[in-house]
């Protein structure tokens, strides 16, 4: 095969890689584990909730959520703390008046290789009155 040829193949495969792969290269390319699905509540009763599924990436990973309040005049508070082992990343707060409300939002720290690894959960009613504190582990 003549120099031409041979380039031209070589840059015809690049091309494909590039349109594959969207130009990244493995090592920065984004991880991906399986969802894991939660559901919290503050009793027995599930008169106040949250249910949702973490997306875990590689450096930040993704919440989505329904929190349910059937508390009349009652104020459910989330609170979602993000770890990597044992060290706190990240944190973040959910505050529902209403009976039902939807969350979506990335915890996490988007320098962090690795990213975090748990997400603690906790529902409360009022500051005395809370769920345990759920821990979901990434796979």
């Amino acid at each position: 095969m003549g120099n031409s040829v041979r380039r031209a193949v070589a840059t015809a495969a690049t091309a494909v890689v590039v349109a594959v792969t969207g130009g990244q290269s493995p090592a920065s390319a984004t991880a991906q584990w399986d969802f894991d699905w939660f559901r919290v509540c503050v009793d027995q009763a599930a008169s106040m909730c949250v249910a949702g599924h973490i997306e875990w990436g590689n450096r930040t990973s993704k919440v989505a959520a329904d929190i349910t309040n059937n508390v009349a005049g009652g104020i459910a508070t989330v609170r979602w703390d993000a770890f990597a082992n044992s060290t706190k990343i990240d944190s973040a707060t959910s505050t529902v008046p209403a009976r039902t409300a939807e969350v979506n939002f990335t915890l996490g720290d988007p320098d962090l290789p690795g990213g975090v690894n748990r997400i603690r959960i906790q529902i409360c009613s009022s500051p005395t009155r809370c769920s345990i504190q759920w821990n979901e582990i990434r796979d």
